[in-house]
């Protein structure tokens, strides 16, 4: 009797993880600039996807330090140093 080898399974990633990525990727290649104002809807259109994974995605990048939010304005790309 062989043992047979069991594949490890692989890590599929969530909508808001590709969300995450896309957005965080876009911040760091310059695509997004220092200040821009990031538009969520357009976001979302963009990538096919509702609102709330965008909404995730930019809270998570505002802890990592990428993106600001200012009260009654919206949320901007961080200045990176």
């Amino acid at each position: 009797m062989s043992v047979v080898p069991i594949a490890k399974p692989r890590r599929v990633e969530s909508i808001g993880d590709q969300v995450l990525e896309h957005i965080r990727k876009a911040i760091l290649s310059g695509q997004l600039a220092a200040g821009a104002r990031i538009d969520q809807r357009a976001i979302a259109d963009d990538l096919g996807v509702s609102i709330i994974p965008v909404r995730e995605a930019i809270r998570q990048l505002e802890a990592e330090g990428l993106i600001e939010k200012r009260p009654f304005r919206g949320a901007f790309v961080a200045e990176l140093s």
